[in-house]
């Protein structure tokens, strides 16, 4: 449980970051539609891997 804190604390750092950077050239909605990229990206990865993990 402890791993995925530490994981989930540096998504969280990263899009801290990033959010500062693309503030200063991208609108809020702008942002918001990188962020829901970023969540069906991380998505379609899982679904990916799950997929991997069952064919096994």
């Amino acid at each position: 449980m402890n791993e995925r804190f530490a994981h989930s604390q540096k998504i969280l750092d990263l899009r801290k970051k990033y959010y500062l950077k693309y503030s200063k050239f991208l609108t809020p909605t702008q942002i918001e539609k990188v962020y829901v990229l970023e969540r069906r990206m991380m998505n379609r990865l899982f679904q990916r891997s799950q997929n991997k993990e069952n064919r096994r």
